[in-house]
């Protein structure tokens, strides 16, 4: 796995960090850089690769059926990233991840 190791409290017993975060993966279309779900909410997960990567991608887990459409309870298994703060129960999951 490529992960900058946010894994939430779902994840954990799952998903395991890399050793090597910072991966970047050649494709036909250019270079592309994998975030585990919430790795994409921390700054830190784009250190050292903004002009080495072309996109990136974010798998994500969220288990519950329809979760997307309900409010957003913030994160889970790390504190919530301080500009995510203020969307902590006034968005829906699918409004927090836009």
């Amino acid at each position: 796995m490529i992960s900058e190791n946010y894994s939430t409290a779902d994840e954990i017993s799952f998903i395991e960090a890399s050793t090597s975060p910072n991966e970047i993966i050649e494709t036909p279309i250019g270079n592309m850089k994998v975030l585990i779900c919430a790795d994409a909410w921390f700054r830190e997960s784009y250190q050292n690769t903004k002009d080495k990567v072309d996109f990136v991608i974010v798998p994500s887990y969220s288990s519950g059926f329809n979760l997307w459409n309900k409010t957003w309870a913030g994160y889970s298994g790390f504190p919530t990233p301080q500009d995510a703060k203020s969307s902590v129960q006034k968005v829906t999951l699918v409004q927090a991840w836009e």
